[in-house]
């Protein structure tokens, strides 16, 4: 690797080409005759599905990433029954049940969600067709699904602005293909919305990956992409040397575990002077532990609504937060 390399990331990156190519194994078949390589991605493997059959990992590893759900509703019972419905499809993931529809709008720019679902009968101070005024005042692309019953009809400003409405008593069908519908129609509006992540990985330490990784998220900024660098060599990060980063900047250690929002990145990420957002390792490697696979899986999560592009630095060893990054 030219030394020179190194010393273009202070300024114009170096006008490099790179080209990322996958290759792929594919397991025994009964009889111990291999199957035919097949060309593309091959599965995608996770920790969970070690000791399942062959069928259940195909099953597992070609299951989409979930549509994240917030739902805005007053009435508790209402949202019990659509909260147990959701809990049985792996395809959705319910985040976040707002009561309160006045705060609505703050809340979902918070959140982030693929799709919100509203109640167009709330019983508050706010109407269900004054909470998806305000998203799509907001400029949001989010998806929006109206509830219902048959007694009323959704008021004609909603279901102009709503991609699709579900009426009560509604079946697993019937709100899962409101929401896809939702969903698809949302990805229409905004294009820009998919996010692309890249995970640059070497088998040995000293060959230049955190420098290709720097110079990869600057030239993908310089595109005009929302771009973060993730520093995923969670015990001996080289990102914050590299950036000359002071020991008390935040690190990914100081997200929330449970539920990261959009605040909780703003206050956690540095702006490079290249334009490139960086959420650094953490500054002791006794604190790696502290960050799960299912940690990064959710922060993951949450980049990808935030970020157009996402370069991660893995470390040059396997386990479950790179395999994790690996599987992103």
């Amino acid at each position: 690797m030219p030394a020179s390399l190194a010393t273009e990331t202070a300024g114009t990156p170096s006008p490099c080409a790179f080209r990322f190519t996958r290759t792929t194994g594919a397991a025994p078949a009964p009889g111990g005759k291999k199957p035919p390589a097949t060309e593309g991605p091959g599965p995608r493997r996770r920790l969970t599905t070690i000791g399942l059959g062959a069928e259940a990992l195909e099953s597992e590893s070609q299951a989409p990433r979930p549509i994240r759900l917030v739902l805005v509703e007053d009435v508790a019972d209402v949202a019990v029954h659509v909260r147990e419905m959701l809990r049985s499809q792996p395809r959705f993931k319910l985040v976040h049940v707002i009561s309160d529809g006045r705060r609505a709008a703050e809340q979902i720019a918070d959140l982030q969600p693929d799709v919100v679902l509203v109640d167009s009968l709330l019983q508050g101070r706010t109407s269900g067709r004054a909470v998806v005024e305000r998203l799509r005042a907001s400029g949001s692309p989010v998806g929006v699904v109206a509830l219902t019953v048959p007694e009323h009809e959704v008021d004609p400003g909603l279901a102009a602005q709503a991609d699709s409405v579900v009426t009560l008593p509604f079946g697993t069908y019937d709100l899962g293909r409101g929401i896809i519908d939702a969903h698809i129609a949302a990805t229409a509006r905004d294009p820009s919305a998919s996010s692309r992540i890249v995970a640059v990985f070497a088998a040995k330490g000293g060959v230049g990956k955190t420098t290709i990784a720097y110079n990869l998220a600057v030239s993908l900024a310089r595109t005009g992409l929302r771009t973060l660098l993730l520093d995923g060599s969670l015990q001996f990060g080289d990102v914050r040397r590299l950036l000359r980063a002071d020991a008390a900047a935040p690190s990914i250690c100081d997200l929330p575990t449970d539920c990261v929002r959009g605040s909780d990145l703003a206050d956690t990420v540095l702006r490079d002077p290249s334009g490139v957002d960086v959420l650094l390792a953490p500054p002791r490697p006794e604190l790696a532990d502290l960050v799960t696979g299912r940690d990064l899986e959710h922060v993951l999560d949450v980049l990808r609504r935030a970020y157009q592009a996402i370069v991660v630095d893995t470390p040059s060893t396997l386990g479950a937060p790179p395999l994790a990054m690996l599987d992103a």
